[in-house]
């Protein structure tokens, strides 16, 4: 990786926020193959009943998905949000799967395949932390223009209801030094007027349910 992380952190950083909604992927995509020689990146995205993750592609279609819980490393990785390296049986290589996500709400996990010596130092892997977590960000700016994400979370279609009420419901976590918090509503596809919520202040927490 490039020795001033700061510098190329900060470039990639100010790329995607200046890139189309549509096209995070594909430019998350250029910036790590310049800046860590990755030469396959995919994002994986939680559905709506957090159990499976299923790769962003261009609509209307998603490639085949992985169930968080077969013990495989890209589910390790999103169920215990830190990055998971798994060797491949190309040599010198490994996939790096990092977790996307934002204030502790859990969006999914960005899988890099590159060289194994970009992982290696005190700041190889945190590097590429912190690039999945900037990813994140955007990604949730850009679901308001698009619904490319929104569509790649859905393993099948909502009801009206389950549309309206996840549109209305804040993340389904957060964390602060202080505490962290977590939500999820069952059945996610067909919801039935269940809802959570909280706000957050200096000095309070309030939750509602």
């Amino acid at each position: 990786m490039n020795k001033d992380s700061s510098t190329w952190l900060g470039v990639a950083e100010s790329a995607l926020r200046a890139a189309p909604p549509t096209a995070l992927v594909s430019t998350a995509s250029a910036l790590l193959a310049k800046h860590a020689q990755a030469d396959q990146v995919h994002l994986l995205l939680a559905d709506y009943g957090l159990t499976v993750l299923q790769p962003v592609t261009h609509l209307p279609c998603t490639g085949d998905a992985t169930d968080v819980r077969d013990g495989g490393a890209a589910g390790r990785a999103f169920t215990a949000e830190a990055p998971v390296i798994e060797v491949t049986g190309d040599p010198g290589m490994v996939v790096v799967h990092l977790p996307v996500s934002v204030r502790g709400d859990r969006l999914g996990i960005l899988s890099v395949h590159l060289p194994e010596h970009a992982t290696r130092g005190a700041s190889g892997v945190l590097e590429l932390a912190a690039f999945a977590t900037a990813l994140g960000h955007e990604l949730l700016v850009a679901e308001r223009d698009t619904d490319l994400y929104l569509q790649a979370r859905r393993r099948k279609r909502l009801t009206l209801a389950a549309e309206m009420q996840w549109q209305l419901l804040p993340g389904r976590g957060f964390s602060r030094e202080e505490f962290t918090l977590g939500a999820h509503l069952e059945p996610a596809y067909a919801v039935g007027g269940d809802n959570f919520d909280w706000t957050v202040t200096d000095d309070s927490l309030t939750i509602t349910a």
